[in-house]
């Protein structure tokens, strides 16, 4: 909300406002809250990246936020599948349209 206009604040963000620049939004561009994304497998002992491995190196999860004191100004916060822990990432791939229902209009 921080990031978005207000009308009492003739129409700039409240962030603009507090520090006097300019509000870069393109981490709002990317991705929607709880849109499914695949994220790499990071801390897992089990996997090791070999070839012909049964398990991925990819880890699906939905994206819940940013992760604005971690990494560069392009890093998400993702809730894993399998952990159901928060995990920070910079580097996602949107899943299908069809596990994230969307509808072509």
């Amino acid at each position: 909300m921080n990031h978005t206009a207000k009308k009492s604040l003739s129409n700039r963000p409240p962030l603009q406002v507090l520090e006097g620049a300019t509000i870069e939004i393109s981490i709002l561009l990317y991705f929607l809250f709880w849109d499914i994304v695949y994220v790499s497998r990071m801390d897992d002992k089990e996997y090791h990246g070999q070839i012909r491995r049964k398990k991925s190196s990819l880890v699906r999860g939905c994206m819940v936020g940013f992760a604005w004191n971690v990494g560069h100004g392009l890093t998400y916060k993702v809730v894993t599948d399998d952990t159901q822990k928060v995990v920070c990432r910079s580097r996602l791939r949107l899943a299908s349209d069809s596990e994230n229902k969307v509808e072509e209009a």
